[in-house]
């Protein structure tokens, strides 16, 4: 019998159970002390691993880059494909911007283990071209012109210089040459490979489940083994497809899905399982758009700043969108710059009586230029949409209460824009633009475009802020953009050619054990999904790196 053994046989059975309770306890203290060590010299990091269910709303029709048609379509292109500054090692100006070399990284594959080359460039552009697609965004390249330098090397030339390049490149997805070449772009819609697509990005179509009906209900995506960059940390992905948003998140409260975006807060009150969410400011924003030349009182700058200076704005976020959305100020809410009218209805009345609009007995102000009395009564025509016409009866309160009166005219969204648009037949309309790239107010703003199909909805024509626009098209290095963004919108704002009245977000939606998701300003709801491979669910500890 050992010394140990012999003391233990003489104790109390007190003694010995005061010994195990001391031994319990230390063992747990060493343990603690154990994980505390551990603690303070790891970190927890993203592990792969999980699986992931996507809610959309809509049915994919075209999961190609060259024929995108809606949201859905635009959701998947951006989980199967990289974009074109993704796919380069570098991107360079020439001939002072309206020239810009891209070569491609080397040793890049599609799906199907082919090399991506600078040939997939030129064709995609070629098709861009053919399809006529009437998407914003593939407007730009019609009149780009491209060259091909080398097996890994193109040069896009512009028409005029454009600093805003790299960033719609980031927009820009190719497709393959050697799976399309041969077949009429007419006939793409009836290719296999238009919905279960040969892709080059983090993931690739797995499964794509299509009903007897024709409804495409999900579509199962696993982790594209070509893809050059970080694999995501989530392997498989299965994308889901709703009608609309209440059936979506009837799936969502049973755990039939764990992610999906909302793009107002109406629908939140349905979700009933506890969930994360994160908001995505979008660069666009809504105003009423004023045109001067179809009524006289409008051509007074002083009744456009009092009806800016009479709306609170805070107050109209609240109301529509629960504070889910910004309040503006200019076209450019998102630069740090932005000029601001401060809620005054009282200055806003004062500025109106000082310069001869008095109140009639209708509480209607009037004033009498030349031989007529004119009186602020405007017409405010909006497309037929049901967050548009609530925001038109508060604008009708706050302008009624500094004597000014609104009649409120909602219209089909497309009969709105082939007749009042297109004939710019309108004193008021509440109309919103989105602003791609996200600070290029030229196709906006500048006079170029006050006519049909351009989308100067106010007629703006200032030859300061067209000179500005250009300028800021032009400086490559961006050396003087804040000074000419800071000067274009105090111009916007002092001449008043549109009351700016809100910016919503976007809300990402998911259940509690996904994260890395990370808030940016987007353009369209498939840009929340570019950082999809940094989105994990499994973690694991790692030591720390002095």
């Amino acid at each position: 019998m050992s010394y140990f053994q012999t003391i233990y046989s003489h104790l109390t059975q007190k003694e010995k159970k005061l010994i195990f309770i001391f031994s319990i306890i230390a063992l747990i203290s060493l343990i603690t002390l154990f994980l505390i060590i551990i603690k303070n010299k790891t970190i927890e990091v993203p592990k792969t691993g999980g699986s992931l269910k996507l809610g959309l709303v809509g049915q994919p029709v075209n999961i190609n880059p060259v024929l995108l048609q809606n949201e859905a379509d635009a959701n998947l292109v951006r989980l199967l494909f990289s974009n074109l500054s993704e796919l380069s090692s570098n991107i360079e100006p020439e001939e002072g911007g309206k020239a810009w070399r891209v070569r491609l990284k080397e040793n890049i594959f599609w799906s199907d283990s082919k090399k991506i080359t600078s040939d997939d460039i030129i064709f995609t552009l070629e098709k861009i071209k053919e399809s006529k697609n009437d998407l914003a965004f593939y407007s730009f390249w019609q009149n780009v012109l491209i060259q091909r330098s080398s097996e890994l090397e193109i040069k896009f030339i512009l028409d005029k210089p454009y600093s805003f390049f790299p960033e719609i490149l980031d927009n820009f997805f190719i497709v393959p040459k050697h799976i399309f070449a041969d077949i009429p772009l007419e006939n793409w819609k009836l290719s296999e490979f238009n919905l279960k697509p040969v892709s080059n990005g983090p993931y690739k179509i797995k499964n794509l489940n299509i009903e007897k009906t024709g409804f495409i209900s999900f579509a199962d995506l696993e982790t594209n083994f070509y893809y050059p960059d970080q694999k995501p940390f989530i392997p498989q992905i299965t994308v889901k497809f709703y009608p609309n948003n209440e059936s979506l998140i009837k799936d969502f409260n049973l755990g039939q899905v764990d992610v999906f975006v909302l793009n107002s807060s109406t629908n939140l009150s349905l979700i009933k399982r506890p969930y994360n969410f994160k908001y995505y400011p979008i660069s666009n924003y809504y105003a009423v758009f004023i045109n001067q030349s179809e009524n006289l009182a409008l051509k007074d700058m002083n009744v456009r700043k009092a009806m800016s200076l009479s709306l609170n704005r805070e107050e109209l976020v609240q109301n529509i969108f629960k504070n889910n959305a910004l309040a503006i100020y200019s076209p450019l809410p998102w630069f740090k710059n932005e000029p601001k009218d401060e809620y005054n209805p009282e200055l806003a009345s004062k500025i109106l009586e000082d310069n001869g609009w008095k109140l009639n007995a209708d509480g209607i102000r009037e004033k009498k230029i030349d031989k007529d009395t004119i009186q602020l009564k405007f017409n405010l025509i909006l497309p037929d949409i049901d967050f548009l016409k609530r925001t038109a009866e508060e604008l009708k309160k706050y302008w009624s209460k500094i004597g000014i009166q609104i009649t409120i005219s909602p219209s089909d969204p497309q009969f709105l824009a082939l007749n009042n648009l297109k004939s710019r037949n309108y004193e008021l309309i509440l109309f919103g633009n989105i602003i791609y790239p996200k600070l290029d107010l030229y196709p906006f703003w500048h006079s170029k475009f006050i006519f049909w199909p351009g989308a100067n909805l106010s007629l703006y024509n200032d030859p300061s802020s067209d000179d500005l626009m250009l300028q800021i098209q032009k400086d490559i290095k961006k050396e003087n953009l804040d000074k000419n963004l800071t000067l274009l919108l105090e111009n916007i704002h002092n001449n008043y050619p549109a009351i700016f009245l809100y910016s919503p977000n976007y809300i990402l939606i998911t259940n509690k054990n996904i994260n890395g998701t990370e808030t940016n300003l987007v353009s369209s709801s498939d840009e929340i999904l570019k950082n999809i491979k940094s989105w994990y669910i499994k973690t694991k500890r790692v030591f720390k790196t002095e």
